[in-house]
């Protein structure tokens, strides 16, 4: 029996175009979303403090984001979306755009 050779395609789906590429984006769109007193750090991008930021990241890099809560009396309860569970700091890589992060405080 001879072996054949083994191709690798990476596809991606945009859905502006609605259609497949193979050609993964260069950036995509990291949006964060907070509910109730916090803030989020993202990297070395900067710091969300409204209820609603985006930021264009590179694509399949690791981002870690941490959640401060503002107030001491309203700690930081979870993530949501991207990002899971109730440890302040979470570590993404994006990879579709846009991807979505939540950060709950109390």
């Amino acid at each position: 029996m001879r072996a054949l050779p083994l191709v690798l395609l990476a596809a991606c789906y945009s859905p502006e175009a609605r259609q497949w590429t193979t050609d993964a984006p260069a950036t995509v769109t990291l949006v964060v979303t907070i509910t109730g007193s916090g803030h989020v750090t993202i990297g070395d991008l900067g710091t969300c403090s409204e209820p609603r930021c985006s930021y264009t990241v590179p694509a399949s890099q690791r981002i870690e984001l941490d959640a401060n809560a503002v107030k001491e009396d309203h700690p930081f309860a979870q993530w949501s979306m991207s990002c899971t569970g109730t440890d302040s700091t979470c570590s993404l890589t994006p990879v579709m755009s846009p991807t979505q992060v939540g950060a709950k405080f109390q």
